[in-house]
C-alpha cells in the first residue's frame, strides 16, 4: 500500500480552488457543471473525484454550513 501526501486546506484562487498535496498543489474548478483537477490522478480517472476535488467540496460545505 502506497502512502499518499495529506490534502491541505483548499484556497480559492480565480475561478477555482488552488489544494496544496504533499510538496506541490494542484487546480481544481467547476467547468459546465463538472469538476476537473489537474492531478495525474484525475486524469486516469476521469468517472471518480480525486481526493482534492472532495477537499474542495468539504471546504464549501463547511462555508455553507457557518453561515
Amino acid at each position: 500500500m502506497t502512502k499518499t501526501p495529506q490534502v491541505g486546506r483548499p484556497q480559492r484562487r480565480g475561478r477555482g480552488w488552488w489544494v496544496p498535496s504533499g510538496v506541490v498543489g494542484y487546480y481544481v474548478e467547476r467547468v459546465e457543471g463538472r469538476w476537473r483537477c489537474t492531478c495525474p490522478g484525475y486524469r486516469w480517472r476521469r468517472q471518480q473525484l480525486c481526493k482534492h476535488v472532495v477537499a474542495v467540496i468539504r471546504q464549501q460545505r463547511q462555508e455553507v454550513a457557518m453561515g
